[in-house]
């Protein structure tokens, strides 16, 4: 096979205005208890696109909220455990 080796290439594509629904769940990752930080390129690809000034304002609704700390992303990921799981 030649040519260049496959990669996530799709990811630039996300910032198309009918895909990028998609930010909004992969943003929402410490939430779920998904730590991204072994996929690099899907985390520099959401911070690209939380570095865009109309995301950037839209994520400032309705306040601006310092990134939760790693403990805070546990407890957070565990409160969303129970509500999901909830029998």
């Amino acid at each position: 096979m030649t040519g260049p080796s496959p990669s996530p290439s799709f990811l630039p594509l996300l910032a198309v205005p009918a895909l990028t629904p998609v930010f909004g769940w992969v943003n929402s990752h410490a939430w779920a208890g998904i730590d991204i930080t072994p996929t690099p390129k899907l985390a520099a690809w959401v911070e690209r696109i939380k570095a865009r000034p109309g995301v950037h304002n839209g994520l400032g609704v309705p306040e601006r909220r310092k990134p939760p700390t790693k403990e805070e992303e546990e407890k957070i990921a565990e409160e969303a455990k129970k509500w999901i799981f909830k029998k």
